[in-house]
């Protein structure tokens, strides 16, 4: 009777241990149209490694349930990045280690630009030697009803930069919380733009510039895109920053903010910056909402 046991104990953990290994390397996952709530068939599924420099995982294609199948033995080791093309537009789900199985949500797309209201926007200045670096953080908000996704493949969401500024780099980061690099469109005069699938929910769209900075001292004319945003200005200690209707809000994190009435549609905001910068952390700071 034990031989009989230790057999049988033996047989059950050689079976576990083989549906571990066959698990391993592998996620499997359901593409659903969350428009519609229904399952979408025969589109294409590539797993990417965010650890890996986004290389490319697997590349698969749902079949007419939506479900799909990916290998490889990276997965299920590091977090992973679903994307799925639908609509001609990539949309992206994010699979922790230890998660086999997900749900990759996707829209109908509108390029109606009242799918989305864009509410805040918040500027960070930080010196470094001759340069003053700027950093903006636009609040992007889809509330619509059946829900969509926004896109536009010549642009969709604009932005415009100070006059002698340059262009360092532009994210979105939506509920899945990662910053997704997006090439910025050159529209000339220090207007952008970008083409972005902007899913419902929020979404913060990040972009950070360079400045001359010299002597200590500038002048900074700020260009809104859109009109009715909140409007929050963040300085180090130690800067004097001053402008028609900038008033103080006290300090957040060690930073002064300060606080600016929405500016109407391509208006402007002339911010005077001067005095002695003192050496601090990088911060950044989003708006309640």
């Amino acid at each position: 009777m034990k031989a009989f046991w230790a057999r049988l104990f033996f047989t059950v953990l050689t079976i576990l241990f083989t549906v571990a290994v066959s698990l391993a390397g592998t996620l499997q996952g359901t593409v659903i149209n969350r428009t519609t709530g229904q399952p979408v068939g025969n589109v294409d599924v590539d797993v990417l490694s965010p650890t890996q420099g986004m290389a490319l995982l697997g590349s698969v294609k749902s079949d007419a349930q939506g479900r799909f199948t990916a290998t490889n033995n990276s997965i299920g080791t590091a977090p992973v990045l679903i994307r799925v093309t639908y609509q001609g537009v990539s949309f992206n789900s994010f699979s922790p280690p230890g998660r086999p199985q997900v749900d990759v949500e996707v829209f109908n797309v509108s390029n109606d630009p009242k799918t989305i209201t864009t509410d805040s926007h918040v500027v960070i200045f930080q010196p470094r030697g001759e340069k003053l670096l700027g950093a903006e953080e636009y609040n992007v908000k889809n509330n619509s009803q059946p829900p969509a996704a926004f896109f536009r493949a010549e642009g969709n969401f604009d932005f415009a930069i100070p006059e002698k500024g340059t262009l360092q780099q532009v994210t979105a980061t939506s509920t899945l919380g990662m910053d997704v690099p997006q090439a910025s469109i050159d529209k000339g005069r220090g207007l952008y733009t970008i083409a972005y699938a902007f899913r419902p929910g929020e979404t913060n769209v990040r972009l950070s510039y360079e400045l001359p900075y010299p002597n200590n001292s500038v002048t900074v004319k700020l260009p809104a895109a859109y009109a009715g945003m909140r409007l929050l200005l963040v300085v180090p200690p130690g800067v004097t920053l001053t402008g028609d209707g900038i008033t103080s809000a006290g300090q957040e994190q060690g930073m002064n903010v300060f606080m600016h009435d929405p500016l109407a549609a391509k208006g402007t905001l002339t911010v005077c910056r001067f005095g002695t910068w003192r050496r601090v952390g990088w911060a950044r700071r989003e708006l309640a909402h």
